[in-house]
């Protein structure tokens, strides 16, 4: 076969195309980016080379202003850890050892085997799928055992590799350009700054500190300047609280709703304003997935306001507001006022520990926390891409 003839092979196998799968591939590809799932890649040989670029695509070439980046990670490229998992165990397992120690339940594994019987492959598919992740194999042939155990196969209709690779790559490729344009008209994703209330915004009450009724709420020395600041330079604030005085029956629902309306209205004539109020009402030996550090009620706010939270500030004076802003990989900022002054003093790891809110404010306005600010830096890629500035 001359080169003439092989071109005209590949041609005909573009044509073949499973067309509808390619697009389910990027159905499961743009539901893994709305989850803030990760996305993994694994092969051998060709089809590791194929993986390796496919991360970089989804990697960078999906990235856009304003929205939430894809998490990609390719298996192929850490030479000492396969070989370490290689030489000690055996070479069947220098994918699902990798995979052990990061896929979560959500995760797409994304698998790449020309015959669609590498073992190694196989045993990788096997870990991602009773560890809760979407699998999905690029493959060719007739599938190879692959295609019967992932949720999806793509399956490339030719039997020569070279032929099969050549057709993953573009299968990539459009992939990645179809994601692209997805998440460019998806909404945009903001970053936020989540407050804690008690301690951060307003001064804990007397006794044990709860505070049950407007009469006891006062705010803190700075705290409505400092809403009012976060207002001028268009940062969506979002009040996230534990308030177990509603679960403890010491208050009713309805009377911290007053107390949250009448702290949002002294907030607006101030300047401020509050994206959005957050409660968790339960007490701590409940166990519910809202009370922080859990991270329920953060999840819930970025479903509803359809926030970014790696590119959000978490402001608390407690260890669990640190724990949660760890939990969903924002910026964590402790202030020392409330709780804080002992979380401060007791050591507060590897947080931003600051006087108080005015402080975490100006912190956040100066010092560029988690890319805040538009540092107007412009990346280059992608068929029609234009100057990008990400922040």
């Amino acid at each position: 076969m001359n080169s003439e003839s092989y071109l005209r092979a590949v041609a005909r196998v573009l044509e073949d195309m499973p067309r509808d799968d390619i697009d389910r591939l990027v159905e499961e590809l743009e539901k893994a980016w709305r989850r803030d799932a990760t996305v993994f890649l694994l092969g051998n040989g060709g089809s590791a080379a194929a993986a390796a670029h496919l991360a970089c695509d989804l990697g960078k070439g999906t990235a856009s202003p304003g929205h939430r980046r894809l998490r990609v990670i390719s298996l192929v490229d850490n030479v000492p850890l396969i070989s370490a998992w290689a030489n000690d165990t055996s070479y069947e397992r220098v994918f699902v050892e990798q995979l052990a120690g990061l896929v979560r339940p959500g995760d797409l594994v994304i698998a790449i085997s020309g015959s669609g019987n590498s073992p190694n492959v196989l045993r990788a598919v096997e870990h991602a799928a009773a560890m809760g992740a979407v699998t999905a194999g690029l493959t060719g042939f007739q599938g190879g055992r692959l295609a019967g155990m992932v949720d999806l196969a793509v399956i490339v209709p030719d039997d020569c590799m070279e032929r099969i690779e050549d057709a993953h790559l573009v299968i990539g490729h459009a992939a990645a350009v179809a994601l692209r344009e997805r998440v460019r008209r998806a909404p945009v994703f903001r970053p936020a700054v989540f407050l804690d209330r008690d301690g951060v915004i307003n001064a804990l009450g007397p006794g044990d500190g709860y505070v049950t009724r407007w009469e006891q709420f006062q705010f803190l020395p700075g705290a409505l300047e400092a809403l009012a600041e976060l207002a001028r330079h268009d940062l969506p604030v979002v009040i996230v609280t534990n308030q177990s005085i509603i679960g403890r029956g010491l208050a009713s629902y309805e009377e911290v709703r007053t107390i949250h309306r009448l702290m949002e209205e002294r907030i607006r004539d101030a300047g401020g304003r509050v994206a959005a109020v957050y409660v968790c009402p339960h007490r701590p030996e409940d166990g519910c997935g809202c009370r922080k550090p859990r991270p329920g009620l953060f999840f819930l706010a970025r479903d509803d306001l359809g926030l970014d939270l790696a590119r959000s500030v978490v402001i608390g004076d407690h260890q669990s507001d640190m724990e949660a802003a760890a939990r969903i990989g924002a910026t964590g900022i402790l202030v020392k006022t409330g709780h804080g002054v002992t979380w401060a003093r007791e050591g507060a790891g590897d947080v931003v520990v600051v006087e108080n809110l005015p402080a975490a404010v100006q912190r956040i306005l100066t010092h560029n926390t988690n890319a805040y600010v538009n540092d107007d830096a412009h990346e280059e890629g992608g068929c029609d891409a234009e100057g990008l500035s990400f922040h």
